[in-house]
């Protein structure tokens, strides 16, 4: 089996390189409009994502063959967050996919708020990040009201 959750725990994107399969996938919890396909996108997403993490603990982990479940607590980007990470591994061992959930809603939009301008900088510069950050501040902030507010309507 790989070194994903050492990888990960390090904050090591070098390592996070040397465990994914030349084809693997990332699978998103913020949109399923933009594929984290190849091993080097995967790596630039979770680049970014070791930036924003603050924290992190992994409660449990589970293997049953080629998939390892990992539950983790973590603070990103400001945001306290709960996230499962379902990793499958090839039959070499390497990582040829990893699907993310995340919770609760508020950090997620957070994350998004976060994430999304950086990972737009990185493409294609600050101009246009600038314009993909308002409304994505603008969901965080709404989301964070909602959660607030929520308790008031139960």
């Amino acid at each position: 089996m790989s070194g994903w959750r050492e990888a990960v725990e390090a904050h090591d994107a070098e390592a996070l390189a040397s465990v994914l399969s030349e084809d693997a996938k990332l699978r998103s919890p913020i949109t399923v409009r933009i594929p984290f396909e190849g091993r080097q996108r995967v790596v630039e997403l979770m680049t970014e994502v070791f930036a924003l993490i603050e924290s992190m603990r992994v409660l449990r982990e589970v293997r049953d063959g080629d998939l390892q479940v990992l539950e983790i607590e973590s603070r990103l980007a400001g945001y306290d967050m709960h996230m499962v990470q379902l990793v499958e591994h090839g039959a070499d061992g390497l990582v040829r996919q990893v699907t993310l959930f995340m919770r609760p809603l508020p950090g997620v939009a957070n994350l998004a708020a976060h994430i999304g301008p950086r990972l737009v900088r990185r493409r294609f510069g600050p101009v246009v990040a600038a314009f993909v950050t308002v409304p994505m501040r603008l969901v965080s902030v709404l989301a964070r009201l909602i959660d607030r507010l929520s308790p008031r309507f139960v």
